[in-house]
């Protein structure tokens, strides 16, 4: 809007004059500034207060994602829905992946990505996510049982993961009681998991870069994954409307989960002794 204004009152003044100038300068601010903040906010404001990747981007189409090898559907007793089953033993040629191609970008801004998905049990996955930087830099995250240590370098984060199993079982008990962490092969009773990434902190204390956004999402084998979701908030499954409104939950920034990224819990269940809450 500044701009605008100083560019109007200049070209008023040297056509009609420092009266004309002045009210000329201030309409064409006016106008451009709004102009500019609707083009601005339209370009944004549909990916808030979270945006749904599969849904956007209608990955069932395979239009504008693709898949390699044995990518299947089917429901999922736990979730009551369908999910995408991604297997076979070498992850490089078994994936789902958006955009399409890799000359295409998902320009998705979200601070946050959440991932919704279970490893399957005793395989290896690997999951891939290409981000920009501010300064144009593609820096792939990666994150993977397979990885037995963390590796860094200026293009490529890999973080070794470590599968949670179902509370109170023998896996749990020795991962408690291990002196080193269980990284490896999913247990046989791994639970769903609701993975989520702060891409910005990630950046910004590994490589002292700043975020600008995501470029691409790479699933491969083997795993089992509901969906995708891209946000600035931060989600608590466990947090309902009434308990933001009522705790300190809500004052260090903590939202209720959307009703369409939520996993089910039955009656007299609670949510973190049926699934796994990593961030």
């Amino acid at each position: 809007m500044v701009y605008g204004m100083v560019y109007g009152m200049v070209y008023g003044m040297v056509n009609g004059g420092v009266w004309y100038g002045m009210v000329y300068g201030m309409a064409y601010g006016m106008a451009y500034g709004m102009v500019y903040g609707m083009v601005y906010g339209m370009v944004y404001v549909w990916q808030h207060p979270y945006l749904n990747i599969f849904k956007h981007f209608k990955v069932e189409e395979w239009k504008r994602s693709t898949k390699d090898g044995d990518v299947t559907t089917f429901m999922d007793k736990t979730l009551k829905g369908t999910v995408y089953r991604i297997s076979g033993a070498v992850p490089a040629s078994n994936y789902l992946q958006l955009p399409k191609t890799g000359t295409q970008s998902l320009g998705l801004t979200g601070r946050y990505i959440y991932i919704l998905f279970k490893p399957a049990p005793g395989k290896y996955f690997v999951v891939h996510l290409d981000v920009a930087t501010e300064d144009s830099q593609v820096v792939r995250i990666s994150f993977s049982n397979l990885f037995k240590e963390f590796k860094s370098t200026a293009t490529w984060l890999q973080f070794p993961y470590i599968c949670g199993a179902t509370r109170g079982s023998v896996y749990e008990s020795t991962a408690k009681t291990s002196k080193r962490d269980l990284v490896g092969l999913a247990p046989s009773n791994v639970r769903w998991t609701c993975l989520i990434l702060d891409l910005r902190h990630i950046l910004g204390l590994y490589l002292n870069r700043t975020y600008s956004h995501l470029k691409s999402v790479k699933l491969c084998s083997n795993l089992l994954v509901k969906n995708l979701f891209t946000s600035d908030l931060l989600f608590d499954p466990a947090l309902t409307s009434s308990e933001a409104h009522h705790s300190k939950m809500a004052l260090h920034g903590f939202s209720p989960m959307p009703r369409e990224m939520a996993f089910p819990v039955p009656k007299g269940e609670l949510w973190h002794d049926l699934y796994d809450y990593i961030r």
